[in-house]
Parts: C-alpha cells; sequence; structure tokens
C-alpha cells in the first residue's frame, strides 16, 4: 500500500518567499497521489502539472487568484492523467489557457473560475476528462475542446466569452446542464467526420436561456419551437421550420443528414448561419441567413440539396458557398447581396460541379482581396441562367480553374463583368422566349459594357462577336449577347388633342437607339379609340424616319390612342 501525502499551502500576504508561496514548488515536490491544498490569496504564476494521480485544492474561487505570471503561457497546464484541480480562479494567460489540459487523460476539473484568458479551460487531444460546475467568463474562448473525446461536461457556465463552449473536432462528449450567455456565440461543434459530429447533448444546456436540440440518429420529427442551436446528425425526414437561432457557431447544423427540411429560420448574427457537411437531399426554403460573421449557408461534400427563395445578405465572407464536391444542388431565386470581406462572393462554388443556379440575385458584394457575386473555381458542368450580378467590387462572374459550364440570359452590370480563364459556353442557341432584359430572343446574357450594334432587330447582338467581356473571357466568348431596344417616344398627338375626323395628321416620334441599327428598323403605328382595350393598325413597316401622315377616320370618341 502507498504512503499518501497531504500539502498544507498556506499564503501569507506580503511575503514573496518563493519557497513558501510557490504553488509550483509544492506541485514539483509532490508525488503520485499527494493532495496540495491552497489557501486564500492571490498568485503570481503559471503552474506546470506532469505527476499524475496529483490533486491540486484551492480554499475557492472568489478567494484563491492564480494569475499567470507570463500571459504567453497557461496558468494552470496540465500534461499527466488522472489530476484534480479546483477551487482557483485563472487569469492572465491572455495568449493561452487558464486552464489546460495537453494529452491528459481522467483528470477532474471542478468549482474553478477562468476569466480574462484567450480559452478559459482547454482540452487538446485530451479525454474521459470531468469539467463540473466551472465558470469560464471573459475570454476568448470559454470552453475549448480540441481533438479531445468521452469528455463529460457537467453545470459549467460560460458566458462574456467570444465563443462560448466549443468542440472542435471531439467526438462523443456529454454536456448535461451546461450554460451559455452572453457570448457574441454561445455553441459551436466543427469537424469534417461524422464520428465528431457524434455528441450526447442533453436539451438541458442551454444558449441565452433556450435549450440546445442536437439529435443524433433520429428520423420523422420537428425541432421544438423553443430551440436556441439546431444540430441533426446522421438523420433523416428532420423539420426545422419558423425559429429564429442566432449567436451560434452555426445557426442550424445538418450533418449525415437527409431528405430533411429547413424553413422559415432566420439564422443570423452567427458564425455560419446554415451548415450543410456530406447532408444531401435537403430542402432550404425561405430562410434568412444574414448578417453572420463567415458564411451565411454553407454546403460542404452536400449534394442534391434544393436552396430556393434564401437571403443570404451582409454576410462578412460569402453569402451561399458550395465547398468541396458538393454536386447535382439547385439554388433558385436566392438573394446573396452585400456580403463583404476578406473573399466577399454573394455565391461561391469552389470544386462542385452539375448544379444549377437560376434567378439568383448577387448585387454589391466586396472583397477585401477579391470579391465578385458569382464565382466558380475548379467547377464543371454548371448551369447558369436568369441571374443577375450588379454592382460587385471585382467582377460581376469570376471563373477560374472551370470548363463546360453553360452561363446565359444572366444580366451583368459591374465595372468589370466577367473574367474567365477556362472554356465555358456564354450563350445557348437562339430560341423564341422573354429574355432577361424583356427582349424576344433567348441567347447569350446582358453585358452593361457590350456597345455592340443589333443590325437585324432581334434583340441579340450582332457585332464584337463573340464577345469577351473586354478581355475579360479569355476563350471563347458571347455569340448572342443581348441587347437594350429603342424605346420609342410618342410626340404627337400628345393626348391632349382633338383631331378631326376626315383629316390628314402628321404623327411624330423619337427613337432612342438602344443598341439598334436604327437605320434597318421599320415602325409599326396604331391607335385605339377605347384607351387602348383593342388596336388599329395605320401603317406597317413604316420607313423610321419620325414622321407619318395618317388619314383620320371620322369616328367620334374621347378616348383614341396612338402607338
Amino acid at each position: 500500500m502507498s504512503n499518501l501525502r497531504l500539502y498544507v499551502f498556506i499564503a501569507i500576504t506580503g511575503i514573496a518567499d518563493a519557497s513558501t508561496t510557490s504553488i509550483q514548488a509544492a506541485v514539483g515536490n509532490a508525488t503520485a497521489g499527494d493532495t496540495i491544498c491552497v489557501a486564500a490569496g492571490s498568485y503570481t504564476e503559471n503552474v506546470n502539472i506532469a505527476t499524475p494521480h496529483l490533486t491540486l485544492t484551492g480554499e475557492g474561487a472568489g478567494v484563491v487568484t492564480v494569475t499567470a505570471a507570463s500571459s504567453s503561457d497557461y496558468v494552470f497546464e496540465v500534461t499527466a492523467d488522472h489530476v484534480n484541480i479546483s477551487g482557483f480562479n485563472a487569469t492572465g494567460a491572455t495568449t493561452y489557457d487558464g486552464i489546460h489540459l495537453s494529452s491528459a487523460d481522467h483528470c477532474n476539473i471542478s468549482k474553478n473560475t477562468a476569466s480574462n484568458n484567450k480559452r478559459g479551460i482547454g482540452l487538446r487531444y485530451s479525454s474521459n476528462n470531468t469539467l463540473t460546475d466551472n465558470n469560464a467568463s471573459s475570454n476568448d474562448y470559454g470552453i475549448y475542446l480540441y481533438h479531445s473525446n468521452n469528455n463529460t461536461l457537467t453545470s459549467n457556465n460560460a458566458s462574456s466569452n467570444y465563443l462560448g463552449i466549443w468542440l472542435d473536432d471531439s467526438s462523443n462528449n456529454t454536456l448535461l446542464n451546461n450554460t451559455m450567455s452572453g457570448n457574441a456565440y454561445n455553441f459551436g461543434v466543427y469537424s469534417y467526420s461524422l464520428n465528431c459530429y457524434v455528441q450526447n447533448i442533453d436539451t438541458n444546456n442551454t444558449v441565452d436561456g433556450k435549450p440546445i436540440y442536437y439529435w443524433v440518429d433520429q428520423h420523422d420529427m420537428q425541432i421544438p419551437g423553443d430551440a436556441g442551436f439546431v444540430g441533426v446528425v446522421n438523420s433523416t425526414n428532420i423539420t426545422v421550420r419558423d425559429l429564429t437561432l442566432t449567436n451560434n457557431g452555426q445557426g442550424v447544423l445538418f450533418a449525415h443528414t437527409e431528405n430533411s427540411r429547413i424553413e422559415n429560420v432566420n439564422a443570423s448574427s452567427n458564425i455560419f448561419g446554415i451548415w450543410l457537411d456530406d447532408s444531401s437531399s435537403n430542402t432550404l426554403t425561405g430562410n434568412t441567413a444574414d448578417s453572420n460573421d463567415g458564411y451565411g449557408i454553407r454546403l460542404n461534400s452536400s449534394s442534391n440539396n434544393m436552396l430556393t427563395g434564401n437571403d443570404a445578405s451582409s454576410n462578412n465572407e460569402c453569402g451561399i458557398d458550395l465547398y468541396n464536391s458538393c454536386n447535382n444542388n439547385t439554388l433558385a431565386s436566392n438573394t446573396a447581396n452585400s456580403n463583404k470581406g476578406d473573399e466577399g462572393y454573394g455565391i461561391s462554388l469552389d470544386d462542385s460541379s452539375n448544379n444549377t443556379l437560376a434567378n439568383n440575385t448577387a448585387n454589391s458584394n466586396y472583397g477585401y482581396d477579391d470579391g465578385c457575386g458569382i464565382r466558380l473555381d475548379r467547377s464543371s458542368n454548371n448551369e447558369l441562367a436568369n441571374n443577375t450580378a450588379n454592382s460587385n467590387d471585382d467582377y460581376g462572374i469570376y471563373i477560374s480553374s472551370s470548363s463546360n459550364n453553360r452561363i446565359y440570359n444572366n444580366y451583368f452590370n459591374n465595372t468589370n463583368n466577367a473574367r474567365d480563364n477556362g472554356n465555358n459556353q456564354w450563350n445557348i442557341t437562339k430560341t423564341a422566349g422573354t429574355n432577361i432584359i424583356g427582349g424576344s430572343f433567348l441567347g447569350g446574357n446582358y453585358w452593361s459594357d457590350y456597345s455592340g450594334v443589333d443590325n437585324d432587330g432581334d434583340g441579340l447582338g450582332d457585332t464584337m462577336l463573340p464577345y469577351n467581356s473586354s478581355g475579360g473571357i479569355t476563350s471563347g466568348g458571347d455569340l448572342h449577347p443581348l441587347t437594350t431596344p429603342p424605346a420609342v417616344t410618342v410626340l404627337r398627338p400628345d393626348g391632349q388633342e382633338e383631331i378631326p375626323g376626315d383629316s390628314v395628321y402628321d404623327i411624330t416620334w423619337s427613337v432612342s437607339a438602344g443598341m439598334y441599327d436604327l437605320a434597318a428598323d421599320s415602325i409599326n403605328i396604331s391607335y385605339s379609340n377605347d384607351s387602348g382595350t383593342t388596336w388599329n393598325s395605320i401603317a406597317s413597316n413604316e420607313l423610321n424616319d419620325g414622321r407619318h401622315s395618317w388619314s383620320v377616320p371620322n369616328i367620334n370618341s374621347a378616348t383614341a390612342r396612338s402607338t
């Protein structure tokens, strides 16, 4: 049987003798199984605990304060197993942790306060530990787990931090009765593997007074309306609807989840508004993901999803981001405006193919490094039609290392409309149908800087072909750029005249050219005597010279119109 030793450590105010006041000295002299008791007082040191089975007990976090002697070191660093620390206020490690476990297992950290550190309590490659009744406040991270598994966090408080409780690439942790409040971002789980999304998180954990719903292996259910955070893992047919989810790492997290839906959710003021990781065949409809610190909506390795009618604007990086093999998704009628950051993209596809982007708006996006309305990088075989990209910082659309994309009937009005270093198709064959600027044929795109001419009046440019967006498209270009039609203004009659029947009256008009060759155009003139309900022809294919002599019929009408 081993002999256990109890060290009683008494702090004497005003005495700086390291032999009697250094916690580190007591720790250094201890052996496995010892207990060190630290009395009330203020201590300035960095304590490293490398002895296993050691217990360090302060008289209470309210009366025992340990301030980092070096702010660039941990207040308490534990590198041994089976260490217990309780009853301390650990503060002043502004670049490291107040209490840090590094490759340390089976430790018990309880009833401590960790404030004004980089991280209050941090676990790194540490598993099977217990954190109970700790208060982590006014840190950058309150409680942070990195590659740390099978830990239990019970009745801890993380408040007034930048980030409250954070699980980063850590699996199978249990959270019970923890309170997160007043943090910029209360709670988040980050990983790129299913294993590290699997956690046991009860609804008695709260963010700003609302329960966390973190569901694993659930099916055919709807998230309740009082949710403060929503995480859905390895589940099917889950509905998230009519919620406001703010101030978290993610407003809504879907991981390895299928055939589910997110509808009418306000996921704003998070780091990521809505995050789908390896999740397919879901629908996102009518959600607001604005003013997030990173991405509004981000899909990673997620395919066959439908995103319609979402607003992902004013985020600090990107509005809607498809990243890393996101294929066969449909983005329709979404708004991604005024996103600003190092990237500053409205809609971005990265290594993602066979997606459809239709009727989306991506305006006024700004990047400190580069920003654009729509971005494709290493992404091929996508179709972009009927989208609007106006007033963006660097480019309306930016395409890099991407080929075989089909881009037509989009509206580009930017200082630099396009950059494309691949081999992409910028138009379809001329096809009857109303185009994005109201013309009668579909073909290419509208370019604000196209100065060519439409010689035959079909609304498609006939010169400067293929149009390469002022040199931004390095291979090929738009063979059917859309042109604005001429605007016809009737000068006479002006709507205030009485015109005698059986007389000759000169109708006059003016035409703004738009992109048309007016010399090749003709004018059709009609009149109505019932306020425009029906029209009668005056002249067809009239020479466009601004004047036509009309033989006025003998009709008594106060509601006549000409056009």
